[in-house]
């Protein structure tokens, strides 16, 4: 398959998102804020004028990742399945979720992530290495997709997509992470399979 096209779009704002000390991880039952779906409708608004259809849609089992999806596509008047994807989920933060970063980021957590960079994870948590790989565990099922379709968006998360693109392109931790800071709610990550390669 060539020239096939995944769009990873991230959720809207979250409530998960009012606290911006809190390690928050996956935050499934997160909801989107009064700002989140207007981020998402008006998105919707833009890719409409666009008029770019999706010929599947697939998002994170994250409720915020479903519900941009919905109203998204809403706002775009078009109505089709949105299917759950687990490879799409955002980077598992184990064991800390819920405390401060203060707190989790300590002197000694900063110095292992300076020494192991895109391999360290937290306890019970993923590495940047695992959500890049499972990002592109994510990427690599469309080459088995009908002949057609062509074009396939998954709604996910900043770091998920960050992950994915520093995979793709062989970045380092501090590269991945200075893409991710750069992901807006809502905002495209486009990627290409073109003549058996990811770009």
């Amino acid at each position: 398959m060539s020239n096939f096209e995944v769009k990873l779009i991230r959720h809207a704002t979250g409530t998960h998102m009012n606290d911006a000390d809190l390690v928050t991880g996956r935050a499934v039952d997160a909801q989107l804020t009064d700002a989140g779906y207007q981020e998402a409708e008006a998105a919707g608004a833009r890719l409409a004028e666009r008029e770019i259809i999706p010929d599947v849609v697939f998002a994170s089992p994250a409720h915020r990742a479903h519900e941009t999806a919905r109203v998204v596509l809403n706002s775009m008047g078009v109505r089709m399945p949105i299917h759950t994807n687990p490879l799409l989920h955002e980077m598992d933060m184990g064991e800390l979720v819920g405390k401060p970063r203060s707190e989790v980021y300590t002197d000694t957590i900063q110095a292992e992530i300076k020494r192991l960079g895109s391999g360290f994870r937290l306890p019970g948590g993923e590495s940047v290495n695992d959500v890049g790989f499972r990002g592109f565990l994510y990427l690599d099922q469309h080459r088995h997709a009908s002949v057609n379709i062509h074009s396939s968006w998954g709604f996910a998360h900043a770091g998920l997509i960050a992950c994915t693109v520093g995979a793709i392109e062989g970045w380092d931790y501090d590269k991945i992470v200075a893409m991710r800071k750069t992901i807006v709610p809502v905002s495209e990550t486009t990627l290409v399979l073109d003549k058996g390669e990811w770009h």
